[in-house]
């Protein structure tokens, strides 16, 4: 994949994560529409990570503050996590096929 196709990829992540629109799907989309061949989950990862990345910086006094209020929030957000991790490991081979459909992510638009 070249820089400018992840360039691209990264301006549509970036800006439809915040709307109330399937960011996954419009990145399906147009990875089907423009013929990228990259694998879907590695790039879905690093752009996702990028857009947790940018909220950290934006909000990271607002989320310091919280934590700094109230220790219990950690355990919670720890233990509040586990059940998705667990289900997200046990699912991923029958997800990825789905997620990787443009036909798919085009209906649930």
């Amino acid at each position: 994949m070249t820089w400018l196709k992840m360039i691209l990829l990264s301006i549509i992540q970036g800006i439809s994560e915040f709307l109330p629109i399937s960011s996954s799907g419009h990145l399906v989309i147009v990875e089907s529409l423009m013929d990228i061949q990259a694998d879907q989950t590695d790039v879905n990862i690093v752009l996702h990570a990028g857009t947790l990345l940018s909220i950290l910086i934006f909000y990271h006094k607002t989320i310091f503050r919280l934590i700094n209020q109230d220790l219990r929030v950690i355990p919670l957000l720890i233990v509040g996590t586990l059940p998705v991790v667990v289900i997200g490991l046990t699912a991923k081979k029958y997800a990825e096929h789905f997620l990787e459909s443009p036909l798919l992510a085009g209906c649930m638009l």
